[in-house]
């Protein structure tokens, strides 16, 4: 998919959460951070740094209320309690998308109380589920864990660590069965 297409997906997916009248299901919040997951990994691929006026404004206009729906009205939270051990990519996805409206559209959502209310919610609210990252792995039990290839994440910061430890942690659990 084209950086063009990610762009319009995101902004599309946006504009759904912020325009909400009401209630955003759970299935708005995981394609919203999907898009943005995809997006901003893809811009900084393309070492994007600047953004269209267009795309400045529409981030201007929706990206405080989706700040307040994702943070304060707990939107990620309720995703989070949807998922489990087998939706690992999923929500290491969610957790990068989450830090990515934080670090690289954060500037777009004017400097409040508010603001800083619901940044401490997008990155504490993934706190309930963090023991996906550790290593909950018994040769007794099925792995809960997904089969398959771990996801692309290139272009995903360094600062996004986790991804890094998930490489840890299926090194471990490979090796384990290897066994």
């Amino acid at each position: 998919m084209s950086l063009g297409s990610m762009r319009t997906t995101f902004l599309q997916n946006l504009a759904s959460i912020a325009k909400a009248s009401s209630e955003i299901t759970v299935l708005q919040v995981a394609s919203f951070l999907i898009s943005t997951f995809e997006y901003a990994r893809k811009r900084s691929l393309a070492n994007l740094t600047a953004f269209e006026e267009v795309e400045c404004h529409q981030l201007e206009q929706e990206l405080p209320k989706v700040y307040q729906i994702l943070g304060r009205r707990k939107g990620i939270l309720r995703l989070c309690r949807n998922t489990r051990e087998q939706d690992l990519f999923e929500y290491l996805k969610y957790l990068s998308a989450a830090k990515f409206l934080v670090d690289d559209f954060g500037k777009f959502v004017p400097n409040s109380p508010e603001k800083e209310q619901d940044m401490t919610a997008l990155k504490e609210d993934f706190n309930e589920k963090w023991y996906f990252l550790g290593l909950n792995y018994n040769m007794d039990f099925e792995d809960p864990y997904p089969d398959g290839p771990k996801p692309d994440w290139s272009g995903v910061p360094e600062s996004h660590y986790w991804w890094a430890d998930i490489d840890n942690l299926y090194s471990l659990v490979w090796a384990k069965t290897a066994t």
